[in-house]
């Protein structure tokens, strides 16, 4: 919203501009005309800044195309395989070595 208020006190200000070199205007609207600048100049003010949006990049990864992105087939043999490491039958702490005599 800043950006565009901003926006609008350049366009007014340059508005202002013409209004006082031009000889012809309504000196009552140039009154007026200033009024309406320094009162877009402290809304301006008081607005707070622009906060940048995130942007994410146009992917197939964020695209909704019904690919199945968790069971891609990689050619590694094991992962499911007899080279599985099993605990079952173990207790934690059960093969723990102890204490390391240092002398």
């Amino acid at each position: 919203m800043k950006a565009e208020l901003t926006a609008a006190t350049e366009a007014l200000k340059k508005a202002l501009h013409s209004a006082i070199d031009d000889p012809q205007f309504n000196r009552s609207h140039l009154s007026e005309l200033w009024r309406h600048y320094t009162g877009l100049q402290t809304i301006t003010e008081a607005c707070a800044d622009d906060v940048p949006q995130i942007e994410f990049p146009s992917s197939p990864i964020y695209l909704n195309d019904n690919f199945d992105y968790q069971n891609i087939d990689t050619g590694i043999v094991g992962g499911e395989g007899s080279d599985v490491i099993s605990f079952s039958g173990a207790e934690f702490g059960a093969g723990a070595a102890g204490p390391v005599n240092l002398e």
